[in-house]
């Protein structure tokens, strides 16, 4: 069996050369430097309280690749970093003294276990093993988050979404883009083993992934180290599994029906009027099948691990002729060496294809008007780790990521299918018409003949990244010190048209007669638009975590974020450099691990992204305009004289020197370990968003009341928008965090926290409407949307006997804020008559999740069979209020609802 005995804490002279080519390199790439392995640290002494120098450490999992071992120096103190995620056995052995071993604890994405061990004397050689004395808290630090095991993710509902499972974590919640601790939705940062796959347009997710795949999902929501830079959100960092010594695989199949869902009617107004449509004219099937396989090419040296994920959706709503279908693969793969005891090597690749046909979903869509969308996610990424010591680590990371999203009219087919679009004489299967122009139907009209537009959207990032960790104990305490510089370089490709550069808007001349259907005008445009933004970014940081007395820990660390963004002509339009501090503080007043009091803070900057600096791109389309037989012939449609022409060229500008948007954070807390792997805590976290990316409008002139303008100031009656990051574009979140936690043990895990917090701001998100008017700026600033004050999240899982599970969430959380805007002739319904956000709210909503699970263990592996039942009692409160009805007439109409009970069934079987 391969064994990494690294040597003695001393540094070598190639060590120190490394560690200082790195940490002065430590001058430019904006991305995220996130730890992907754990460490375990700690002290060992004998029973007389002595320390021992020499003792042997050495720790064994079936996600490490052979042993990892050290010995204790001078002052008992032993380190093993990069640590992949998994169970591990710690076993301490020394002359004169009886074994010590900790079986079954687990080691998790960037933390850092202290473990000190006191040997006691033998007569006869023995071993002591521990048996509930796992920690469960990282003593060594003030960053809050959580951690989501592959055992949790197996053991609840998760719906098999790693998206969904992030909202396990307090102060996350929302969509699959989640709002994390005042965070917008396109705040966070998505990282695949370390690699950032942040859409480099959007800041959002960019890739779906296969459950059976994940080791561990950790998400950092706060107090967060130098190292964790280019985030105002969460970070959410999916770690993959890798192979081991033993080949082990399963396959999975999963299915459900929304035809076993209960189902609401349409609903009306005493009038006549509809307020919700029916859902009995609405169809889902759903069908996941996953596959996976890991294990050894040559032992302890190289282990590969693959997986496949197929889903296949089809659903029809709103009485559709043409049934929406999503069919999506995905596919990873991963090889991890070590050729050496000093060097670890990981290779991965993961590729996701979709392909969404009859996107609009609409009765008043023909088949030949339907839209198609094809997207891919590529992610390759290759790490070295180089053990130069036994106290200096070196890791390089390389990360490669294509993402593709193309909207495009629907594809034809030769098959027999009516309720697909036709393919015509000399078309060939999957033909795509860019050249018939689209009938777009309004006012009751039918949608025909071609979907009106389509766009190309290819984006890239590639990332590079170096990063050192030196352990220096006996200099006034024990030091980790920690420096990385990480350079990114990303840019999209956007390319935008109308089939046959023209469009044509058709509606009824009488609504009540379906074949009075007219020509209201057309639009002609100037040909297809191609545009292609870049940006590049500089990460760097040096981070200290200092134990000046055993038990106290503190983290101090400096970073420095370059970017820029281009528009599509090239022009700088983000352009910075910073130097921002945190520090953190954590105190285990126990001296055992079992507790800890924290404080941290610090300033987090937004690296930006190239759709902030595409709001100020110089190129448009320009179209023309004509009226058509709607109008009688009032009008004449000469080229010379169409009715009206939009310019293609951008009236947006940008403010210079921009500021930086950024968050000012402060978090503290207690945790404490209770017996039976059970830990409770409580945490109190500010954060103060400020210098958000905004715009105003500089052209038009108000009158005071808001509701129109009465002049223009470049004698252009247009509007002109400009970027800015000022002081009013702010955001608060203070929230106060209870959490209960007992790891799976005893066959029992349970995972308890309660939220209470308040968002308010001038807006939840970025470049909004805020600030357009001067006269609303009174009553712009209020309570958010997304300000949600209690929010309980409850989860458990059971072992039973004779192989069966059961595992259930209990989800409570206050309804959203809303207000009724009221009628401007210039801008429509846009006027806030009081502070945003107190005219009403949205009643809370609650659901109970459970999943039911049963294992049949073979000679050769198991079976399974699982159940998945949401919203068991069918809860369908509102969830948001229609604006439209409000606005015009002070109605309450639900915009949408909590989601029916659904079912979903699977089996499969594992190795």
């Amino acid at each position: 069996m391969a064994s990494s005995e690294l040597r003695r804490y001393t540094l070598p002279c190639r060590a120190w050369v490394v560690l200082c080519i790195a940490l002065t390199l430590l001058t430019a790439s904006q991305a995220v430097a996130t730890e992907q392995t754990g460490k375990i640290r700690g002290t060992v002494t004998g029973d007389d309280g002595a320390v021992i120098e020499g003792a042997s450490i050495r720790v064994q999992s079936d996600n490490l690749q052979g042993i990892r071992s050290a010995t204790t120096d001078k002052s008992g103190l032993y380190w093993l970093p990069g640590l992949p995620p998994g169970e591990y056995e710690l076993r301490v052995e020394f002359e004169g003294y009886r074994t010590y071993l900790l079986p079954n604890f687990r080691v998790v994405l960037g933390a850092t276990l202290e473990i000190d061990v006191q040997l006691t004397t033998a007569s006869v050689d023995e071993t002591v093993t521990v048996v509930d004395d796992r920690p469960l808290i990282d003593v060594s630090t003030s960053t809050t988050g959580s951690v989501i095991t592959r055992e949790y993710l197996e053991a609840l509902p998760t719906s098999r979404s790693y998206q969904a499972a992030t909202q396990f974590t307090p102060g996350v919640g929302g969509g699959s883009n989640p709002s994390a601790q005042g965070g917008a939705y396109n705040e966070n940062k998505w990282l695949l083993d370390g690699a950032n796959t942040t859409d480099p347009v959007t800041g959002t997710f960019s890739f779906n992934f296969n459950l059976d795949a994940i080791e561990e999902i950790e998400v950092i929501t706060g107090n967060f180290r130098a190292e964790n830079g280019g985030s105002m959100g969460a970070i959410i960092n999916v770690r993959t599994r890798s192979g081991s010594n033993k080949l082990r695989g399963g396959a999975k199949a999963f299915y459900s029906n929304g035809n076993w869902s209960p189902k609401r009617d349409a609903t009306f107004t005493p009038d006549g009027r509809q307020i919700e449509g029916s859902e009995f004219d609405r169809d889902r099937q759903d069908f996941d099948f996953n596959a996976y396989v890991g294990g050894p090419i040559l032992k302890d040296r190289i282990w590969f691990f693959t997986s496949m994920k197929y889903i296949r959706n089809m659903s029809t709503a709103q009485g559709a002729r043409s049934p929406r279908v999503f069919d999506g693969y995905n596919i990873f793969g991963k090889l991890t060496a070590t050729p050496h005891p000093a060097h670890h090597l990981i290779l991965s690749v993961s590729n996701g294809p979709a392909r969404i046909s009859n996107r609009r979903q609409s009765f008043l869509v023909d088949p030949e008007a339907q839209s198609h969308q094809f997207q891919n996610s590529l992610v390759m990424t290759g790490e070295w780790q180089w053990f130069l010591s036994r106290a200096v680590t070196a890791r390089v990371h390389y990360s490669h990521m294509k993402t593709d999203v193309d909207v495009t009219p629907q594809p034809c087919t030769w098959r027999d299918d009516l309720r697909f679009k036709q393919c015509e004489s000399g078309q060939e299967e999957g033909y795509i018409d860019f050249y018939t122009p689209a009938r777009i139907g309004s006012r009751g009209a039918r949608s025909t003949d071609n979907y009106y537009r389509y766009s190309l959207n290819d984006r890239w990032r590639d990332s590079v990244r170096l990063t050192v960790t030196g352990y220096v104990p006996r200099a006034l305490g024990t030091h980790e010190i920690k420096g990385g510089v990480e350079l990114s370089w990303v840019q999209a490709g956007y390319t935008f048209g109308y089939p046959g550069n023209l469009y044509y808007v058709d509606r009824l001349e009488d609504e009540s007669d379906l074949t009075s259907t007219q020509n209201w005008y057309w639009r002609e445009s100037q040909g297809q638009l191609y545009q292609r933004h870049k940006g590049s970014t500089i990460f760097a940081f040096l981070q200290d975590s200092w134990e000046p007395v055993p038990g106290l820990n503190i983290d101090v660390g400096v970073k420095y974020d370059r970017a820029v963004m281009r528009n599509d002509e090239g022009q700088r339009i983000v352009d910075f450099n910073t130097v921002t501090p945190v520090a953190g503080v954590s105190w285990d007043p126990t001296g055992r691990q079992l507790a800890k009091i924290y404080l941290g803070g610090g300033i987090v900057i937004d690296e930006s992204r190239l759709a902030v600096s595409g709001f100020v791109d110089k190129n448009g389309l320009g179209r023309k305009l004509f009226l058509g037989e709607y109008y009688d012939g009032r009008y004449t449609n000469f080229s010379y004289d169409q009715y009206s022409f939009d310019r293609g060229q951008s009236n947006y500008e940008s403010v210079q020197n921009l500021t930086v948007p950024r968050t000012y954070t402060v978090a503290a807390g207690f945790e404490a370990q209770l017996g039976g792997q059970t830990s409770i805590g409580v945490q109190g976290t500010g954060r103060f968003f400020r210098y958000l990316w905004e715009d105003d409008e500089v052209n038009y002139i108000w009158n005071g009341s808001g509701t129109n303008t009465i002049g223009v100031i470049n004698g252009q009656q247009d509007y002109f928008f400009r970027l800015r990051t000022p002081a009013a574009a702010s955001r608060n979140w203070l929230g106060l965090i209870f959490k209960l936690q007992r790891r799976m043990f005893k066959n029992l895990l349970v995972d308890i926290n309660y939220t209470m917090s308040l968002t308010r701001g001038l807006t939840s998100t970025y470049i909004t409407a805020a600030l357009d008017n001067p006269t609303q700026r009174p009553y712009e600033y209020g309570w958010l949307y997304t300000d949600r004050p209690h929010v309980i999240k409850a989860s458990a899982a059971y072992k039973l006997p004779f192989g069966l599970s059961i595992g259930g969430t209990f989800n409570f959380t206050s309804g959203g804020r809303f207000d009724r805007q009221f009628y401007a002739e210039k801008g429509g319904y846009a006027l806030f008559v009081s502070e945003r956000g107190t005219f009403d709210s949205v009643n809370p909503w609650w659901s109970v999740d459970l999943k039911l699970k049963y294992g049949l263990k073979l000679p050769h592996g198991r079976i399974f069979l699982s159940a998945e039942l949401n919203n068991v009692t069918n809860n369908r409160q509102a969830t948001g209020i229609s604006s439209s009805a409000l606005n015009s007439g002070g109605e309450y109409f639900a915009s949408g609802r909590q989601s029916p009970m659904s079912l979903e069934v699977g089996g499969g079987y594992e190795w």
